[in-house]
């Protein structure tokens, strides 16, 4: 099934019609009396049924999507990367961003159950089903696509839905990561196991910033504690040199 942008923005647009009525319901009915997440998460996943469906009557044929894992190597070596980012740079970011907006006060500390399912498990099923296995997938096969910019555009969209300044640029750069996951193997449970350890750890990046540091950041020891600076130094030169040889091995997908 071939995408173009217009293709692409119009799916977005449709998955929040679609996961819209839940919320809708739940906030003049219920008065947001029932647990926003849990509505949330049922919303994404009905809204990414509807939208398969649609597809497939639209198209009159079945979307298929690769459920295999492959190439390991490429996915650990993307895991580390995502992680080692959500250390140095990502967790620091938001919250630099956070305290200069806020002085801290919006910092999400929510841990209740129905997030953790909601952010950690369903979200990353549900974004990459859409914006790899179905809008990436599309562009890869429109050859009025180059490979770089299909996954640009994917990654573009992944972020703007986030509805979130400060999450946009983490998100661009996860959407460019699980992108180019993506176009080399078509593997979208690759492609989700990669986006759930991304979540994961910049989760647990703010638990350590809870326990041992401080979300209002006046110095470098505000983030991680006493070797914040070790903490967020020794990754971050790691990932620049990771990110440099990836760029290097594969500069064939960029024009």
């Amino acid at each position: 099934m071939k995408l173009n942008i217009v293709h692409s923005i119009l799916l977005v647009l449709l998955f929040f019609v679609y996961s819209s009525p839940l919320i809708f319901i739940n906030y003049v009915l219920f008065d947001n009396s029932l647990d926003e997440d849990i509505i949330t998460g049922i919303s994404m996943i009905l809204s990414i049924g509807l939208i398969i469906i649609t597809l497939n009557y639209v198209n009159r044929a079945k979307i298929k999507f690769n459920l295999k894992v492959l190439d390991y190597r490429l996915l650990i070596f993307l895991a580390f990367i995502l992680i080692l980012s959500d250390i140095a740079i990502t967790n620091p970011g938001i919250l630099l961003i956070e305290t200069f907006i806020d002085n801290g006060d919006s910092i999400n500390t929510n841990e209740s159950y129905s997030y953790l399912l909601a952010a950690i498990l369903i979200a990353p099923i549900v974004e990459e089903v859409l914006f790899r296995g179905i809008i990436l997938k599309g562009l890869l096969e429109n050859a009025k696509y180059s490979p770089n910019k299909g996954i640009l555009i994917s990654a573009i969209l992944f972020s703007i839905i986030h509805f979130n300044f400060i999450q946009i640029f983490s998100s661009l750069s996860i959407g460019l990561l699980l992108g180019y996951y993506f176009y080399k193997t078509r593997s979208l449970t690759g492609a989700v196991l990669l986006h759930f350890i991304a979540n994961m750890s910049i989760l647990l990046c703010s638990y350590v910033n809870k326990t041992l540091g401080n979300s209002k950041i006046t110095s470098i020891s505000d983030i991680y504690g006493n070797y914040s600076i070790y903490i967020i130094g020794v990754p971050l030169v790691v990932v620049v040199f990771l990110i440099f040889k990836l760029v290097k091995n594969q500069r064939n997908i960029y024009d």
